[in-house]
């Protein structure tokens, strides 16, 4: 065994993710979390046809379980937040380790303080070739370019330092097509006329969003900001499954 990351689903531990050589992983739920008749749900991907708690799994190479791996960002936002906190993008073990603190939903990931050191001392090698400034560590799931935000009392935005702790998903302008925000925007909004909910949402031009980091040229100058359903006023979590 390389490592282990502890997997809590809000103060409940839920089990581990293990790292082994070969970058091979595996997870397993822990025996307090199997034996809770009355348990919260990490994932349905962990429950069969009868609704019973799979409890064995394959182990995964470089890349996690689909439940986890899904809880990671995509694109250009993977290898800018990997760069960042000086790990590879393809390695999904530590890619979750560096960014588990503050995930969708309502699970958090406890580092594993060794593979940790690693990584800083790696990353303090290579301070030359990656961003200044401390690691990120949140993750928002898919390919767009977002930042997780803390929407001010006077307005506009502010990205916390490490990124941790926003209650709002701030998301940039596309640097291929335009108009990407005030689409998704018109959408939401066409969404709302009709009767679904939504929820609360911006157009927040990108020079009041404080602390955003040097991504290139945009093709726009507007952001949408999306306030966090899976994040209460005191701060507690939500969790959420994205299918």
């Amino acid at each position: 065994m390389k490592g282990e990351l502890e997997i809590l689903l809000g103060e409940m531990r839920v089990g581990t993710l293990t790292l082994f050589e070969g970058d091979r992983t595996i997870f397993s739920f822990g025996e307090n979390y199997i034996n809770t008749v009355r348990r919260p749900i990490l994932s349905q991907a962990f429950l069969n046809m009868q609704g019973e708690l799979i409890t064995e799994f394959r182990p995964t190479r470089t890349r996690l379980h689909p439940f986890f791996s899904n809880l990671l960002p995509e694109g250009h936002l993977r290898t800018y937040l990997a760069e960042r906190g000086g790990v590879n993008p393809v390695r999904e073990y530590m890619l979750l380790q560096l960014l588990g603190s503050d995930l969708p939903g309502a699970v958090i990931v406890k580092p594993d303080d060794h593979l940790l050191q690693e990584t800083k001392n790696k990353r303090e090698t290579k301070a030359e070739t990656i961003s200044e400034g401390p690691p990120y560590r949140f993750s928002l799931a898919g390919v767009q370019l977002k930042f997780s935000a803390i929407y001010e009392s006077k307005g506009g935005l502010t990205i916390p330092t490490r990124g941790i702790g926003g209650d709002w998903i701030v998301k940039l302008p596309s640097q291929r097509f335009t108009h990407v925000p005030e689409n998704e925007w018109s959408m939401l909004h066409l969404a709302g006329e009709s009767g679904i909910p939504i929820p609360e949402n911006h157009i927040v031009p990108l020079d009041k969003i404080k602390n955003l980091p040097d991504l290139g040229i945009f093709s726009d100058r507007n952001a949408l900001a999306v306030k966090r359903f899976d994040r209460k006023k005191n701060g507690s979590r939500i969790h959420i499954e994205d299918f």
